[in-house]
């Protein structure tokens, strides 16, 4: 695998890790005023010691860029680190529920071209319940 392969997978584990890490810790790394609710994004200096410690490869890259550029926004935006984690959150969420739908859709259209009856559980049970009213109604 070439350096810069390396590099783009290192960018996109180091932004997945980062996100699982920031949803997991949001509110203590907010309380603590490392990611004020007047900011948009946490300060860089903690991104990358967390990111460090989440990919241990990232370290090696964070020294590199420091020799060259100590500007810790800098090295973040290199690294992919550059953003808004509530928002990317919020976004990394959409696309997950996005596929979830998508493939929710898919295992219908399989059921249904195999000849199986496809159901959806809530639709029945709102018909059983449809069912039980109009039955005590009675």
């Amino acid at each position: 695998m070439s350096l810069v392969n390396n590099f783009d997978d290192l960018k996109f584990r180091l932004k997945d890790k980062w996100l699982d890490y920031y949803e997991a810790n949001q509110s203590w790394i907010t309380s603590t005023g490392i990611h004020p609710n007047n900011r948009v994004h946490p300060y860089y200096g903690f991104v990358l010691g967390v990111a460090s410690l989440l990919e241990p490869e990232a370290g090696d890259f964070i020294n590199l860029f420091a020799r060259t550029s100590p500007n810790v926004e800098s090295i973040a935006m290199v690294l992919g680190l550059y953003f808004n984690p509530r928002d990317e959150l919020q976004a990394r969420a959409a696309r997950v529920a996005k596929v979830v739908e998508i493939e929710e859709i898919q295992e219908a259209k399989l059921l249904t071209a195999s000849g199986e009856d496809y159901t959806d559980p809530l639709l029945e049970e709102l018909r059983r319940e449809a069912r039980q009213m109009n039955s005590n109604s009675e």
